[in-house]
């Protein structure tokens, strides 16, 4: 069973590690700032669907932003965040579509 339709605005996350998004639907993060120990990556997400980011923030000389794993991998949208503060800004592993992620869109 996976978790759905989770918002999460503006707060600020302290942690050893990331987010992960995994086997979730709807799954919106804005205004979000992770302070991760481990940065590589800030965000992994494993085979899931309609899942956004606006305004993401992270540590500067993060090793790699976003991982994006799975074949059932879906929708991703990042908008309003600077990718150019990350070492790598996106890798793709286990089947995962890079057409299935989208950065900056409208």
């Amino acid at each position: 069973m996976s978790i759905k339709n989770i918002y999460l605005e503006n707060l600020v996350i302290q942690a050893n590690k990331g987010i992960l998004c995994a086997e979730a639907e709807q799954v919106s993060f804005k205004n979000v700032k992770i302070i991760a120990d481990d940065s590589n990556p800030v965000v992994l997400i494993n085979n899931a669907k309609n899942i956004s980011f606006e305004k993401l923030q992270y540590k500067p000389e993060t090793v790699l932003l976003f991982g994006i794993t799975g074949k059932e991998t879906r929708n991703i949208i990042v908008k309003g965040t600077d990718i150019s503060n990350a070492k790598k800004d996106i890798e793709y592993s286990e089947g995962a579509d890079k057409k299935e992620v989208k950065f900056n869109a409208p």
